[in-house]
Parts: structure tokens; sequence; C-alpha cells
């Protein structure tokens, strides 16, 4: 507003104090390699709107003028990092219609993308050179069939500037045939409702959760962010296999007695994808996965385990010594590719007890059919 407003009045000290203000705030808001600290797809997108419209309007009010130019030319700087990684986030959520993360009320997700593409077709150029990538904590998968996409963490967690995003450590994105299987509930609004504690909470990704719990500390005040250490402390680790997969390792689950790290791999395979998980620890546990099937795949009646739409037929399969009885039934849940947008779409639970350390793998394949 600072540097909108000073330029078209013409008042260069206000444009000057909004481009410091931004180039001091973009240090702790942005990572390295660009991407917002948030862990939102569609704010990376809403935030990048801003900042290539605060340096075209800096532009012009700088064009006599040189005293704002260590902060004007930190975001010049910070902008080829951030257009790389936005540029590289729009392609890999090219037709999939989901979103990792909180959405915005600001505007539809397709409109800040056309924004960009309007606006600044030069910061979205070369995106579709790079379709197996890891940027800073966001990790892309793609081979000739399959499309995974997630978003990681930092190393240690708690870390400052989370908001806008969920409680989502494990959770994928997954398309196959350029068709979305596995998507993320998104956020309809963000109201304290059934639908928005769902959407925001674990039940809205394809997590894992131990004893209930998701795998790190999401809050413990109703509107806030107060992690107390130790107890909320976890050491974060993904790796990226080019074309294959991604793994995660992660003791966030050590907060929960007796348990230990979680390791989460998921490789693609012809028409499949395997997700195998392994807990450390001693004595017996609940656990539940969720899976989100994207809206038009609806569940085969008196089969747990299959649902069809798109042309493709899909089978979950669960594999893994349990030390009890297991459960897997289909529960529609609250689904939202933009905000203020539901419909309604089907995840699959699976509930197990099992006794540590155990390592289960659960299959998801596809293949054509006629619904």
């Amino acid at each position: 507003a600072l540097v909108v407003g000073g330029s078209v009045l013409r008042d260069a000290a206000a444009v000057e104090r909004g481009v410091r203000i931004f180039a001091h705030m973009a240090q702790e808001l942005f990572q390295p390699q660009g991407f917002l600290r948030e862990r939102s797809a569609h704010y990376q997108c809403v935030v990048t709107n801003w900042l290539f419209d605060t340096l075209h309007f800096a532009r012009a009010a700088f064009a006599d003028r040189q005293q704002a130019c260590a902060a004007f030319a930190a975001l010049e700087a910070l902008s080829l990092r951030v257009s790389s990684a936005t540029a590289l986030l729009i392609a890999a959520c090219d037709g999939l219609d989901t979103q990792i993360g909180d959405i915005s009320p600001d505007n539809h997700p397709s409109v800040a993308i056309a924004r960009l593409r309007r606006l600044y077709p030069s910061a979205l150029a070369g995106s579709n050179e790079q379709p197996d990538w890891r940027r800073d904590d966001w990790l892309c998968v793609s081979n000739a069939k399959h499309r995974l996409l997630a978003c990681g963490l930092p190393r240690d967690y708690p870390f400052d500037y989370t908001t806008h995003g969920h409680p989502d450590l494990g959770s994928f994105i997954w398309a196959y045939d350029g068709r979305t299987i596995l998507v993320e509930a998104g956020r309809a609004s963000y109201r304290n409702d059934a639908c928005s504690r769902l959407q925001t909470g674990a039940a809205g990704h394809n997590v894992l959760t131990v004893q209930g719990l998701p795998p790190l500390v999401d809050s413990l005040l109703a509107n806030g962010r107060w992690c107390p250490r130790p107890y909320a402390q976890a050491a974060i680790n993904f790796e990226h296999k080019s074309g294959v997969g991604i793994q995660i390792r992660h003791s966030g689950f050590t907060r929960i007695p007796a348990v230990g790290n979680h390791t989460r791999a998921i490789t693609c395979d012809d028409g499949a994808i395997a997700v195998l998980d392994e807990l450390e620890g001693v004595g017996d546990i609940e656990i539940e996965m969720f899976w989100h099937l994207a809206p038009g795949f609806l569940p085969q009646e008196n089969s747990a385990g299959i649902a069809t739409g798109h042309g493709l037929r899909m089978t979950v399969a669960t594999a893994g010594g349990d030390a009890g009885a297991s459960g897997m039934h289909w529960e529609e849940y609250p689904y939202s590719a933009a905000y203020g947008d539901v419909q309604p779409a089907f995840m699959l639970r699976v509930r197990r007890n099992v006794r540590l350390p155990w390592s289960g793998r659960t299959t998801l394949q596809v293949m054509p059919c006629a619904a």
C-alpha cells in the first residue's frame, strides 16, 4: 500500500519506506529458494503478485531516485528466486485442481495464477523445463505416468511463520496419467465450524495418526500456536528420489509415550504407488490412515478398498503384521478447491491396532475401467 499509494501520489518517502519494510520482512517470510514459509500453494501465488506489484510501482518511483537502492536491489534479487519457485509450483499443480495448505479468501486460486500470467508473464517462463524437483521444503516427483507433490517442513520444529500451513506432515497429492487421484481437503472458510476443523486437521490430509494424534503438535490454544518445548520439538528429514518417490522421517510421534520415529516412503511403480510406513517403539498402539480421493470417485458397494471414477478403478490394499483388529471404511468429506467452494468427496479411513516396532505397506493401484 505504501509503495503503490506513494507512487501514485509521487511521495518518494512513502515508496522508500514501503520498499524497506517489504525487503526486511521478506527475509523472514521467504525461504532461500523462493518459497513462502507459510506452506500454502495459494498464498505463494497471492504473495508473488504482491511482490511483483511492489516492484512494478517502485521502478516508476525510483526512476530518478537512489535512496532505497539497497532494499530495492534486495527485492529485485528475491523476485528471481520467488518467480522460479512459483512457476515450478504452478506447473506441478497444473490440472490437479487441489491446494496444499490454506486457501485465501482474497481471490480464486485460478485468478491469482491468471493475474500473474497476464501482468508478469516473464515471471513464469520456463516452468515446464523441470517437472521433477526439490526446492526449499517443497518436493515434486514426476515421471511418464505419476506426479507426486508434497510440502515438507524445516529440519527443526516448531518454527515461525506457519500460519497458513496445515498439520500435513507425510501427506502428498497424487496424479496418474494426468488424472488427479489423491487430493488435500482444502479450506472452505476461516470459521471455527466442523468443516474447517476437518479440513485443517489431520483428518483432512493423507497422513498417518497415532493414538488419534497428528505427526506434529498443531496448537495447544484455540486461536494460537503455543507449542511448548521440548514436548513439541521434532526433527524432520525429507529425501527426494528423482522420478521414483519421496521419503519422510521424523520424530514428531515421540511425544507419545513408548513411540519412536516414523518413516514414510512413497514410491511409484507402473500403475500404482506404494506407501511404506514404519514406526519405532514398544507396546501396542492404534494407528489410523486417511486417503482422500478427488471428487468424482465413488466407492464400490460391498468393497471396502475399491472406488471408480474418471475412467479409472482405484484399489487400496494394506499389508503389515498387526496385533489386533483392523477396520477400513469409506466416509464422505467436504472438499474445497477454492475458498467458499465445498463439494462432496470420499476418503478411505484405515484403522489398525499394531504392536511396535511396526511396518505396513499400503498399495494404491489404478487401472482403466468404464466408470
